[in-house]
Protein backbone atom coordinates (compact mmCIF):
# COMPACT_ATOMS: atom_id res chain seq x y z
CA UNK A 1 0.00 0.00 0.00
CA UNK A 2 2.96 2.43 1.07
CA UNK A 3 4.28 2.21 -2.59
CA UNK A 4 0.91 2.59 -4.32
CA UNK A 5 0.25 5.67 -2.16
CA UNK A 6 4.18 7.18 -3.00
CA UNK A 7 3.80 6.14 -6.35
CA UNK A 8 0.54 8.12 -6.57
CA UNK A 9 1.87 11.39 -5.08
CA UNK A 10 5.15 11.55 -7.08
CA UNK A 11 2.67 11.49 -10.36
CA UNK A 12 0.52 13.85 -9.16
CA UNK A 13 3.64 16.25 -8.04
CA UNK A 14 4.79 15.33 -11.97
CA UNK A 15 1.63 16.59 -13.69
CA UNK A 16 1.06 19.30 -11.45
CA UNK A 17 4.40 20.67 -12.16
CA UNK A 18 4.16 20.12 -15.71
CA UNK A 19 0.59 21.69 -15.62
CA UNK A 20 2.40 24.96 -14.05
CA UNK A 21 5.17 24.84 -16.66
CA UNK A 22 2.97 24.88 -19.63
CA UNK A 23 0.71 27.52 -18.11
CA UNK A 24 3.24 30.26 -18.25
CA UNK A 25 3.45 29.39 -22.24
CA UNK A 26 -0.66 29.97 -22.66
CA UNK A 27 -1.19 33.23 -24.96
CA UNK A 28 -3.87 35.08 -24.75
CA UNK A 29 -4.16 35.04 -28.39
CA UNK A 30 -4.32 33.12 -32.02
CA UNK A 31 -0.77 31.55 -32.50
CA UNK A 32 1.48 28.85 -31.14
CA UNK A 33 4.49 31.12 -31.29
CA UNK A 34 6.69 28.17 -33.11
CA UNK A 35 7.24 29.90 -36.69
CA UNK A 36 6.49 33.52 -38.28
CA UNK A 37 4.12 31.54 -40.25
CA UNK A 38 2.83 30.42 -36.46
CA UNK A 39 3.43 33.36 -34.67
CA UNK A 40 1.45 34.83 -31.62
CA UNK A 41 -0.82 37.40 -32.98
CA UNK A 42 -0.60 40.07 -30.47
CA UNK A 43 -3.56 42.37 -31.45
CA UNK A 44 -4.10 44.46 -28.01
CA UNK A 45 -2.36 46.60 -25.13
CA UNK A 46 -2.94 43.03 -23.34
CA UNK A 47 -1.82 40.56 -25.41
CA UNK A 48 1.53 43.33 -26.06
CA UNK A 49 2.05 43.45 -22.30
CA UNK A 50 2.06 39.86 -22.52
CA UNK A 51 5.49 39.82 -23.63
CA UNK A 52 7.25 40.73 -21.05
CA UNK A 53 6.19 37.73 -18.99
CA UNK A 54 5.53 34.93 -21.75
CA UNK A 55 8.58 32.58 -21.45
CA UNK A 56 9.52 34.40 -25.33
CA UNK A 57 12.93 32.94 -25.70
CA UNK A 58 12.61 31.41 -29.26
CA UNK A 59 8.91 32.53 -29.43
CA UNK A 60 7.79 34.33 -32.51
CA UNK A 61 5.13 37.26 -32.08
CA UNK A 62 3.85 39.49 -35.19
CA UNK A 63 1.65 42.64 -34.63
CA UNK A 64 -1.63 42.39 -36.19
CA UNK A 65 -3.29 45.53 -35.60
CA UNK A 66 -2.06 49.21 -34.39
CA UNK A 67 -1.98 49.07 -30.94
CA UNK A 68 -2.71 52.76 -28.80
CA UNK A 69 -1.04 52.79 -26.02
CA UNK A 70 -2.30 56.04 -24.51
CA UNK A 71 -4.14 54.43 -21.36
CA UNK A 72 -1.12 52.84 -20.23
CA UNK A 73 0.21 55.75 -17.72
CA UNK A 74 4.13 54.76 -17.46
CA UNK A 75 5.14 51.57 -19.95
CA UNK A 76 7.08 49.06 -18.04
CA UNK A 77 9.58 47.80 -20.99
CA UNK A 78 9.87 44.23 -22.27
CA UNK A 79 12.91 43.00 -21.06
CA UNK A 80 15.15 44.81 -18.38
CA UNK A 81 18.49 44.46 -16.77
CA UNK A 82 17.11 41.36 -15.00
CA UNK A 83 14.97 39.61 -17.68
CA UNK A 84 15.63 40.48 -21.42
CA UNK A 85 13.23 39.31 -24.20
CA UNK A 86 15.21 36.66 -26.50
CA UNK A 87 12.13 36.03 -28.75
CA UNK A 88 11.16 37.52 -32.24
CA UNK A 89 8.91 40.36 -32.80
CA UNK A 90 7.55 41.60 -36.02
CA UNK A 91 5.81 44.95 -36.18
CA UNK A 92 4.43 43.75 -39.63
CA UNK A 93 3.72 47.36 -40.65
CA UNK A 94 1.32 48.25 -37.74
CA UNK A 95 1.68 51.26 -34.93
CA UNK A 96 2.08 51.16 -31.66
CA UNK A 97 1.15 54.92 -30.71
CA UNK A 98 1.61 57.49 -27.52
CA UNK A 99 3.72 55.01 -25.56
CA UNK A 100 4.91 56.75 -22.29
CA UNK A 101 7.64 55.78 -20.14
CA UNK A 102 9.00 58.34 -17.20
CA UNK A 103 12.12 56.59 -15.90
CA UNK A 104 13.73 59.24 -15.20
CA UNK A 105 16.56 56.81 -12.58
CA UNK A 106 16.66 53.34 -14.78
CA UNK A 107 17.96 51.55 -17.42
CA UNK A 108 16.67 49.82 -20.40
CA UNK A 109 13.62 51.82 -20.96
CA UNK A 110 12.07 51.81 -23.99
CA UNK A 111 8.87 49.54 -25.59
CA UNK A 112 11.22 46.83 -25.81
CA UNK A 113 14.23 47.85 -22.79
CA UNK A 114 17.10 44.70 -22.96
CA UNK A 115 17.15 42.19 -25.66
CA UNK A 116 19.87 39.51 -25.68
CA UNK A 117 20.65 36.32 -27.48
CA UNK A 118 22.74 34.65 -30.00
CA UNK A 119 23.09 36.87 -33.14
CA UNK A 120 19.70 36.61 -34.83
CA UNK A 121 18.42 34.59 -31.86
CA UNK A 122 16.49 37.83 -31.18
CA UNK A 123 14.13 39.70 -33.93
CA UNK A 124 12.97 43.28 -33.66
CA UNK A 125 11.44 44.22 -37.39
CA UNK A 126 8.57 46.30 -38.37
CA UNK A 127 8.46 48.05 -35.31
CA UNK A 128 6.81 51.72 -36.03
CA UNK A 129 6.40 53.67 -32.89
CA UNK A 130 4.06 56.64 -33.32
CA UNK A 131 3.93 59.69 -30.90
CA UNK A 132 6.33 58.58 -28.27
CA UNK A 133 8.00 59.88 -24.64
CA UNK A 134 10.93 58.30 -23.58
CA UNK A 135 12.51 59.13 -20.26
CA UNK A 136 15.40 57.23 -18.48
CA UNK A 137 18.95 57.14 -17.38
CA UNK A 138 21.00 55.26 -19.86
CA UNK A 139 20.10 52.61 -22.42
CA UNK A 140 17.19 54.49 -23.84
Amino acid sequence: MKKITFYLTAMFFLFGGMTNVCAQFDFPGNGDGSSWENAYEVATVTQLDYLRTSGNKDKYFKLVNNIDLSEVANWDPIGDGSTAFEGKFDGNGFKISNLKINRPTEEFVGLFGKTMGTVGATVLQNVIIENATVVGNLKV
